[in-house]
């Protein structure tokens, strides 16, 4: 045995730039292999090995699917919001429409009236009792609807 060992350290001593070659590669390999592989994060600035990064991504994707939850929430408030917009820009117009058309027929019948006059027309009975009448219609109309819309009040604040 001692013959062989001799002859191993006589070739060791021969080869031995090889030799320390081979045993610095075995121990590279050995020190890489034993090493965890870090990155520096894009998320937060710290060195992270692959579990903890992924563990960064899952939080932020977490984060963001908050984010995009209030966006929604904020993006249907707002649409409800324009949709009462509109329907009351609809009733409003409604209103003035209806009040101008009123305007409009008050002052058809008081110029009916009053342009007969001017001109030195007659103004027979027929034509003063239909005024009449249509001017009351046109009262119990107005007062019809105060009367509608304070009642609606009063039943509203005693539901509330």
């Amino acid at each position: 045995m001692n013959d062989s060992v001799h002859k191993v350290v006589k070739v060791v001593d021969y080869e031995r730039g090889k030799v320390i070659g081979v045993v610095l590669a075995f121990i590279v390999v050995a020190a890489v292999a034993g090493c965890v592989a870090s990155v520096k994060s894009p998320i937060t600035g710290e060195r992270v090995d692959r579990v903890e990064f992924k563990n960064e991504v899952f939080a932020s994707q977490a984060e963001l699917a908050a984010m995009k939850a209030q966006i929604d929430a904020d993006t249907q408030a707002y649409n409800v919001r324009v949709d009462k917009l509109t329907a009351d820009m609809v009733v409003a117009e409604e209103g003035f429409v209806k009040y101008e058309q009123l305007q409009t027929g008050v002052f058809n019948i008081v110029g009916g009236v009053a342009s007969t006059l001017a001109t030195g027309g007659a103004i027979d009975t027929a034509s003063i009792v239909s005024s009449l009448f249509a001017l009351g219609g046109l009262g119990l109309g107005v007062g019809g609807l105060y009367d509608s819309n304070r009642k609606n009040k009063i039943i509203a604040e005693k539901k509330a």
